[in-house]
């Protein structure tokens, strides 16, 4: 720009409008970015987290649902299905209870009670009925533990939920009052600059009236 348009810039405002707008806008970027990393940073934080509880959280709901179909709450035909997968899907279980009724016909045998008598055979159904209840109350016990570990990982996520959002309205806010100043300053400036034109020329008609007055004076 030539000395003249330098000039007329500056005097005029034009100038001091453009420098303004550009360090608004420069301003703004930043601030665009900021928030942009702030907030990819505090969500990526918060989604590993939740990832860590998230196994724990499946196997929780998967145990919820389960005990639900043993007490039959999803239906009948789930609760029969439950109970059927209880029944053969564990062989220790089965091992172990033909174990006992060995040791039981065994001990029978030596107190001289035949093993197809009616006194044998309902001790044998006794004692079967007593150690499945307690083998059934201790796989139930085992599913609340299992399925209270998954309540207190939904716990967890629902904490790291109500944080996430907490820190993210914080990023948001200090955000939007940093850009409600930043506009509040540029606004007062490019009302200054504005008004440069008119004082700028008052001050050159007063200087004017002074040279004029002294020399009409000398």
């Amino acid at each position: 720009m030539s000395l003249l348009g330098d000039f007329w810039g500056s005097f005029t405002g034009s100038s001091a409008k453009k420098s303004i707008e550009q360090a608004y806008g420069q301003s703004q970027g930043y601030m665009n970015q900021g928030e942009g990393k702030a907030t990819d940073a505090t969500k990526a934080g918060y989604g590993e987290a939740r990832g860590y509880f998230n196994p724990y959280f499946q196997a929780g709901a998967s145990t919820n649902a389960l005990m639900g179909d043993y007490l039959g709450v999803n239906g009948a035909d789930k609760q029969k299905a439950a109970y059927a997968s209880y029944a053969g899907s564990d062989p220790f279980r089965q091992s172990n209870a033909d174990f006992a009724n060995l040791q039981l016909g065994r001990m029978q045998n030596a107190q001289g009670w035949g093993g197809g008598s009616g006194p044998a055979q309902l001790a044998v159904a006794r004692a079967n009925l007593e150690r499945g209840s307690q083998d059934f109350n201790n796989y139930w016990n085992r599913l609340s533990g299992y399925g209270q570990q998954g309540f207190n990982a939904a716990q967890g996520m629902a904490g790291l939920a109500s944080g996430e959002g907490n820190a993210l309205g914080n990023i948001y806010g200090g955000f939007a009052q940093q850009r409600a100043g930043n506009a509040i300053q540029y606004g007062n400036a490019m009302a200054g600059a504005n008004n440069l034109f008119a004082q700028n020329y008052l001050n050159m008609l007063g200087t004017a009236a002074k040279a004029m007055g002294g020399k009409g004076g000398g």
